[in-house]
């Protein structure tokens, strides 16, 4: 696969990259910033279609999938974005009905992103307003409110961007752990630029 932006067409961000993800196992990317790590990530879920070579899941070249499947199937973890809604509704946003989301099913992946601690210290609970862009929350507590989104979500297949870079070891160790167990058995790509992330018993 190779990739350049539309708006800087001179400038290639991928060139020639093989890659291949087994199904049901965890695969880490690990590259310094800027290496194009993050474009790769993009390009796996056609939020930019690639200048050369094909992209394939399950032996279908995902040009030839429907946009809504590949995006139905595959949750991408990166940046977060934070609505002016209720912590409920932030992390249901990407259920099909998150209105009707049962309130188990959200502690649940609460549970798993370590939002309790930060759930007790808001005024409404699960109904507190974050505020324009997560205003009341720091950018660890965003991520953690994205990783609860995507543990709810539970896609066949997940894309974990820099997810966790905000928080310290200890919680970031401690979220990875929980993913692991989650994501045992099921496709996970993890993207970082901190090998230290890797532990000896992922290889």
């Amino acid at each position: 696969v190779s990739f350049a932006y539309p708006s800087r067409p001179e400038k290639i961000i991928l060139k020639n990259v093989s890659l291949f993800f087994p199904a049901g196992k965890t695969t880490f990317v690990v590259g310094a910033s800027g290496s194009g790590k993050s474009t790769l990530a993009a390009l796996l879920i056609r939020i930019y279609e690639i200048n050369n070579g094909s992209i394939y899941i399950d032996n279908k070249n995902i040009e030839l999938l429907d946009i809504n499947w590949i995006r139905n199937n595959v949750t991408l973890v990166q940046q977060p974005v934070i609505f002016n809604e209720s912590l409920k509704l932030n992390i249901t946003i990407g259920k099909s009905s998150p209105t009707s989301v049962d309130i188990s099913e959200i502690k649940n992946a609460s549970r798993m992103a370590m939002l309790e601690e930060i759930i007790f210290e808001l005024s409404d609970g699960y109904d507190t307003k974050l505020g324009t862009n997560g205003l009341s929350l720091s950018s660890g507590q965003m991520q953690r409110v994205a990783m609860a989104r995507a543990r709810l979500r539970d896609t066949s297949i997940l894309i974990l961007d820099e997810s966790t870079s905000s928080l310290d070891y200890i919680n970031r160790s401690l979220i990875y752990d929980a993913v692991k167990f989650w994501r045992k058995n099921k496709t996970t790509i993890i993207i970082t630029h901190d090998i230290s992330q890797i532990e000896d018993s992922d290889y």
